[in-house]
């Protein structure tokens, strides 16, 4: 098989022209020269993985964080539906100013209110129906 059949080959598997010369055992520049003059450009192979949730395929950017969800709402839909995996730790417990019922909270241990109904009627008066 000729020289330039070959190259073709390896560059639709996506190799590189350092690794097709070490494949072909012939120099980078003599498989540079053919790719250029052949115009055999390097496809840009990727892994696909698909979203935890609804399966769909992802892609993903190179030098960017891997993607495990297609989108925002399947990535809310998992969290809801695995809050047993979440980290425990980052839970609060705290009192109402307003109602002082007790209640949780998650990552922020400085919150003062249950909901933000309870804020305004604490904060901007109003009588209070829980």
């Amino acid at each position: 098989m000729e020289l330039k059949d070959e190259i073709r080959k390896l560059r639709d598997k996506g190799l590189g022209y350092k690794k097709i010369a070490v494949c072909l055992n012939v120099s980078a520049n003599t498989v540079k020269s053919i790719c250029k003059r052949e115009r055999l450009e390097k496809l840009d192979i990727e892994d696909f993985d698909t979203c935890k949730v609804c399966g769909e395929k992802l892609t993903h950017l190179k030098g960017k964080k891997q993607k495990k969800y297609c989108s925002d709402v399947c990535r809310m839909k998992w969290w809801k539906n695995n809050q047993d995996k979440m980290n425990r730790k980052a839970f609060s417990t705290h009192q109402c100013k307003c109602c002082e019922r007790e209640f949780t909270s998650y990552a922020n241990d400085k919150r003062k209110y249950c909901s933000h109904e309870c804020y305004i009627k604490h904060r901007f008066g109003g009588s209070y129906e829980h």
